[in-house]
């Protein structure tokens, strides 16, 4: 079901009750039309997907295998490189490059037991992180349960905070016959 919501600081506007319920029942009809138009974009956008999904996956492949041959012919052929890490051809250019550094365990260890070794060594601490951050979750779930009062959460500078918002709910079912709106405002 689609809810619609807008912040509750909008003007009010006088309208009767039952202006309201025709904007109710407009809104239901728009969010129909809408869902409509998507599950028509949607069964466009599977179809054109579906049309070039083959032909896509072939030239992929066929991209794939032709920079294998190009790889193996590159790590075969350093000396066509010189001191360089490419080389530019006609229409393009073939090379290798550096990623960014990783830290990777040995063989054996883990990261479990990197800390324990860097806990041993005298320098080791400069390299060890300690994350402290607020867990807010848990002082949320506190407030709620009544273990902490809101005086006590002033004194550490929070409160728990709640907006409010105006929502439209409109009874939309998947087969609702299909309307504009724009007949029935005068448009």
């Amino acid at each position: 079901m689609s809810k619609s919501r807008i912040k509750t600081s909008a003007l009010p506007t006088a309208i009767t009750r039952d202006q309201a319920d025709s904007f109710v029942s407009q809104i239901t009809q728009l969010t129909i039309e809408r869902n409509h138009l998507i599950a028509e974009m949607d069964e466009e956008i599977t179809t054109a997907r579906s049309r070039y999904e083959a032909t896509l996956g072939n030239l992929s492949a066929r991209i794939e295998s032709r920079t294998e041959i190009l790889r193996d012919w590159a790590l075969a052929n350093p000396e066509e490189f010189g001191k360089k890490k490419s080389i530019e051809f006609t229409q393009g250019v073939v090379g290798f490059r550096t990623g960014m550094p990783k830290l990777k365990t040995l063989s054996g260890f883990t990261f479990a037991r990197v800390l324990d070794a860097l806990r041993s060594v005298k320098w080791g601490a400069a390299f060890i992180l300690v994350k402290a951050e607020v867990a807010k979750a848990e002082l949320i779930a506190a407030y709620a349960s009544e273990n902490i009062t809101p005086e006590e959460l002033r004194q550490i500078g929070v409160r728990v905070d709640q907006d409010e918002s105006f929502f439209v709910d409109p009874a939309v079912t998947d087969n609702e016959p299909r309307q504009t709106v724009a007949a029935k405002e005068g448009k």
